[in-house]
Formats: C-alpha cells, structure tokens, sequence
C-alpha cells in the first residue's frame, strides 16, 4: 500500500503547489468587483506588503514539509519491501480473495466512489511493481536515498516554529522509522557482502539466505520497520 500512499501525497504536493500560486492582478480585480471589495487603503496595503514578505520568507510551510518528508518515507519503505521481495525473504500472508488482481480490487475499492484523485488500477500496481527489472541492490540505492530525503526534510520541518505540537512529536517518531529502516538496509548490504547504500561495487554473495524480514508497527502505526534477522538453521532447512 506505500506505493499507492506514496502516490496520493504526490498529488496533494501538486495541488497545494497550485493553489499557492499568484492570482493573476487581472483576475483579482474581478474577485474583488464580485465581492465588493473596494480599494486598499495605505495601512491595508502595508499589512498586504508585510504578509508577503513574510510568505516570500517562508515559501514552504512546515505541514508542506511534513507531507513532502511522509511521501519520501513512503517510496523509501516501498522500494525497500520490494528489493527484499525479489530476493525471497518476505513472506506474506496468504491472499484474502485468492489472488492479487481480485485482492487490489477489493482493498482499494473505497478509492473509486470519489471521483479526484483518478483511482490507480490493478495493471498500475503492476507497472510500477516491475520496476524496469531493477536489481534489488539497485532498489536498496534507491530506497536509501529516498529515506535520506525524508530525514533530512523531517529535521528541517521539526525546526519550524509553526509546527503544531502533535506533528513535532510525529517527526520524532518518523525520525526513528527512517533510522531503523535504513540500518537494516546496511545490515542487508553487510549479508550480502556488498558496498553499504550510497556507493557502488559488486557484491560478492547476491542474496540473504537463512535471513528473513519481519513486519513492526511499534513507533508508529502506519509506517512499518523492517527488521532483518537470521533464520535458525534447523527453522531453514524446514
């Protein structure tokens, strides 16, 4: 579901872009006439030049951020589940309805009785799931720099006076998530005998075999950790 989550907060990013766009003067001349609104007086005008200096200031507000930070998290999380996913350590649950187009069809029904945003269909999943045959170290690359995005938006964010106090506890807790995915991402790299994230070179055992990845929620409910621990031999050959 990150991916698709990761997508949906693009799109707000998109349309928050829009909307903080300048009205064009000729446009706010008619809003104003439709309106009633008369001309600004000298002290009104002031103020309106005090409030966009203060805006031009601060371009991006801190809850901007905090969705920008969430979108990296998510696409870090994502391309992470899927580099370990090709390489066989994830086990998940079996399917509710049987098999992946009918079980996408069911989970993200809900999206299709809103007519904004276009709701994404099975064969997208599909598409953005191939990842043009990226090799799971390739997607490690990606996904650590996607969680290293995300950290240093977060940090920025938390430092901003007009964050709300519940969202400056949230970057704490987001903070921890991008910390403990991306030192299993080295802990990945280290069984394999590959260069860590961030740096190139051949990997001399190109897979995790006796490893497996678990699922937890307990810093935040929604973004997951991944843990990576080593199967015990006995449970291996089972």
């Amino acid at each position: 579901a990150y991916w698709y989550w990761e997508r949906l907060l693009s799109l707000k990013l998109q349309n928050i872009e829009v909307a903080r766009r300048p009205i064009d003067p000729r446009w706010q001349k008619k809003f104003d006439s439709l309106l009633g609104v008369g001309a600004s007086t000298g002290k009104k005008k002031k103020r309106d030049r005090k409030k966009k200096a203060a805006a031009s200031k601060s371009k991006i507000t801190a809850e901007l951020m905090m969705t920008q930070g969430k979108r990296d998290l998510c696409r870090g999380i994502y391309k992470s589940i899927l580099a370990f996913q090709k390489l066989g350590v994830i086990k998940f649950p079996e399917l509710p309805y049987g098999n992946d187009a009918l079980t996408f069809e069911h989970r993200y029904a809900e999206f299709r009785k809103v007519p904004q945003p276009i709701a994404y269909e099975y064969f997208d999943f599909l598409r953005m799931n191939d990842q043009k045959g990226e090799r799971p170290l390739q997607l490690f690359h990606h996904a650590y720099a996607s969680l290293e995005n995300a950290k240093n938006i977060i940090v920025e964010a938390s430092k901003r006076v007009n964050l709300l106090p519940a969202n400056l506890l949230k970057c704490n807790e987001f903070l921890k998530v991008v910390k403990r995915n991306s030192a299993t991402l080295f802990a990945a790299q280290k069984a394999m005998k590959a260069p860590p994230p961030g740096k190139k070179g051949p990997s001399t055992n190109p897979s995790l075999e006796g490893y497996k990845i678990d699922f937890e929620f307990k810093l935040d409910r929604l973004f997951v950790v991944l843990k990576l621990t080593e199967v015990p031999r006995k449970a291996a050959v089972e």
